[in-house]
């Protein structure tokens, strides 16, 4: 049996790490979520990104705040005036 490979799961996720820099699908793969709800934290002002060239990055740290947080994608109910 000598040169049998172990076989791998593909569905092993990433470790986060706070001092690292992960890119957008990455950082969705890490926190176990699509890249499309990833993007929707993003652009609800719930992730702060940065830009290296032209990759735009999440740092493990933002990712793990994010969670903690509840690990929300929308501003609804944030600020509302509801008339009644």
């Amino acid at each position: 049996m000598a040169g049998k490979q172990k076989k791998t799961n593909k569905q092993d996720s990433p470790i986060l790490e706070l001092n690292r820099n992960y890119s957008i699908p990455l950082g969705a793969k890490v926190a176990g979520c699509s890249a499309i709800t990833f993007w929707r934290a993003i652009y609800a002002g719930h992730l702060e990104t940065y830009r290296i060239g032209r990759r735009r990055t999440v740092s493990g740290a933002q990712i793990l705040a994010w969670l903690e947080a509840g690990g929300k994608t929308s501003r609804a109910g944030q600020g509302l005036a509801i008339a009644v």
